[in-house]
């Protein structure tokens, strides 16, 4: 039992890892496309930030038994 949680608990620390490294992305995003108005003209970084998110999202609800 106490393996469980201990697998458990490296797994939520990995989920973890991965939600820093979508906002750090992100936030990297934003701290280069200053006014929206740039960030409107490029689809790229918007597919980026938006797949970033996604990520997050999906990270985020990784359930046992989902």
């Amino acid at each position: 039992m106490l393996r469980y949680f201990i697998e458990q608990k490296e797994r939520d620390l990995f989920r973890l890892r991965d939600i820093e490294e979508c906002i750090d992305k992100i936030l990297e995003l934003v701290e280069r496309l200053q006014k929206f108005e740039e960030f409107e003209l490029k689809w790229m970084e918007q597919d980026a930030m938006i797949r970033n998110f996604e990520i997050i999202g999906e990270v985020a609800c990784i359930r046992k038994g989902f």
